[in-house]
């Protein structure tokens, strides 16, 4: 939750920012467009969603079971938010 709710208040930011800078609404559209299509072809995109797959190694028992499902969940999140 905490990455999506980051990811999302400075895409917010990133939004307001751009309404100021381009006034044309389909100019706005065509650059997030753009955007979007170059992320989706880059390398990077795919690694994150491949990783993001990868199971992972949690002890199940004591404090070290604690601290890897913490790991894991930062982990899954950051190459969740870069897969999508």
């Amino acid at each position: 939750m905490f990455f999506w709710t980051l990811i999302g208040i400075l895409l917010s930011i990133l939004t307001h920012y751009l309404n100021e800078l381009l006034h044309n609404q389909i100019i706005l559209a065509c650059f997030i467009i753009v955007v979007l299509v170059l992320w989706q072809i880059t390398p990077y995109k795919k690694i994150s969603l491949n990783r993001c797959h990868l199971p992972a190694k949690i002890n199940p028992f004591g404090l070290q079971s604690g601290i890897d499902n913490f790991k894991f969940g930062i982990k899954k999140a950051w190459y969740c938010v870069g897969a999508c």
